[in-house]
């Protein structure tokens, strides 16, 4: 799932757009912010990435019925993202 779009624009038409998933931001998250930086042309910068934040426990499992519904209207602008990006999402559409 995407949960990060970083926007950029030297005018008031957006002129480029970056794309940053999630998964990666976990897996490797000093690679991804420098990513973010590079993207929005800003000084490379040493984020303190120790610390465990925004942890959160759901005491219920999603509906059935409304995640069903949500992959299906997601579902076609996360297979074309997924093309945009040029790799496989791994969305469950």
């Amino acid at each position: 799932m995407i949960r990060y779009v970083f926007c950029h624009s030297d005018t008031l038409i957006v002129n480029k757009f970056g794309c940053f998933v999630e998964k990666d931001f976990i897996i490797g998250p000093a690679k991804e912010m420098a990513k973010v930086l590079q993207f929005l042309n800003m000084p490379e910068f040493e984020f303190d990435l120790s610390a465990v934040r925004n942890v959160g426990d759901y005491q219920e499992q999603m509906d059935k019925d409304v995640r069903e519904y949500l992959i299906s209207v997601f579902c076609p602008q996360n297979q074309k993202l997924s093309e945009l990006k040029g790799r496989n999402l791994d969305w469950s559409c």
